[in-house]
């Protein structure tokens, strides 16, 4: 936040409380409530002061303005600023207590901040090893299959069949697939990090919805051509203003995991259409589903979902993470749902640009 925002902020919460404080302070008077109480209540309003805004300067300027207040209202003559020797008295009492509890106030305020410093340091030290140890597990099972069926192809290669040759080949292909998939999502990943730091701004242009669907299944998994894909558009000339890198791998993720999560035969459904000023995206499957318990953590960074229909291959959390953070970022919205009668629907929102004919 600006500089000048926090000080006009600043200065609307004190005079808010200075209103506070005085309208109390004239209940008491039409209750015959003695007029030191109205002192307590203005000090009370410092330590407000104190705590609802940053540094000591607002503190210090409430406890001039309270002393204002006090002796306009509540010092005979009332309703006029005559200058009383009390009044020295009650500026000095409030001034120093504004003092003493803003600076109390900001000790505090600066030690929380630090520790909650430590606290974030510390858990971005235990994501950063976590993540690392996702990386060197998950890249080892892969590589160490194109290793095994390369050295065994380089070996064996005049005493396999052809056959046997293919399906090697086809293994080596798709653990190589599966590594580019994951590179992609952890640079994907990294992206939007930069943009929700402001450190990068995204890539936006109108985009056609249609054009990336079709871009995306041909960049996803080769095993979709096991399921029966169904694409529907409500509208052929449905567009969104998109950083289409992102949302591609948007695409791509949930594909996939409809493809590795769904047993081949399966339905997958890529539907789109628009509401309320939003292009809608639906990508559906009538495959097991997923748990209620797993619906509340899926789209955390390094969360796995347990299924028991799935390829075998262990990913590392972040396709779904990604595309949280990819659709957020965009200002729309993702969630997970149930398919009926079963199977799983994830829907995201897009910002929406209608189209224009002459």
């Amino acid at each position: 936040m600006r500089r000048r925002e926090i000080v006009l902020i600043g200065i609307i919460k004190i005079l808010f409380l200075l209103g506070v404080c005085t309208a109390i302070g004239l209940a008491f008077i039409l209750e015959n409530i003695a007029v030191s109480n109205v002192i307590v209540i203005y000090i009370l309003g410092v330590i407000a002061v104190a705590m609802w805004t940053e540094g000591r300067k607002f503190s210090l300027v409430y406890s001039i303005l309270a002393v204002v207040m006090f002796n306009f209202f509540f010092v005979e003559p009332r309703y006029s600023l005559l200058f009383e020797p009390s009044y020295i008295t009650t500026f000095i009492v409030i001034f120093l207590v504004a003092l003493l509890i803003s600076t109390i106030t900001t000790r505090l305020k600066e030690k929380t901040y630090q520790n909650r410093l430590i606290e974030e340091k510390a858990r971005h030290e235990a994501m950063r090893a976590n993540f690392l140890r996702s990386i060197s597990h998950d890249l080892r099972t892969p590589l160490t299959g194109i290793s095994g069926n390369a050295g065994l192809l380089i070996d064996k290669s005049n005493k396999l069949s052809e056959e046997k040759k293919q399906d090697i080949y086809k293994a080596i292909q798709d653990d190589s697939n599966w590594l580019i998939s994951l590179v992609e999502n952890i640079l994907a990943i990294t992206r939007v990090g930069d943009v929700e730091r402001g450190d990068i701004n995204l890539n936006m242009n109108v985009e056609l919805i249609s054009d990336i669907v079709d871009e995306a299944v041909q960049h996803c998994d080769k095993r979709i051509a096991r399921h029966k894909l169904c694409i529907e558009h409500e509208d052929e000339f449905l567009m969104a203003r998109v950083d289409v890198r992102l949302i591609l791998l948007v695409f791509i993720n949930l594909i996939n995991n409809a493809v590795k999560y769904t047993p081949a035969g399966s339905e997958i459904a890529i539907r789109t259409g628009k509401k309320d000023g939003w292009a809608v995206i639906r990508v559906e499957d009538n495959g097991p589903g997923i748990s209620d318990k797993d619906k509340k953590s899926i789209f955390e960074r390094f969360y796995i979902a347990e299924c028991t229909e799935s390829d075998g291959k262990r990913g590392m959390g972040l396709g779904l993470s990604l595309c949280r953070s990819a659709v957020e970022a965009h200002k729309g919205h993702i969630e997970v749902k149930d398919n009926e009668p079963r199977g799983t629907i994830f829907e995201f929102t897009l910002p929406l640009v209608e189209a224009r004919y002459e």
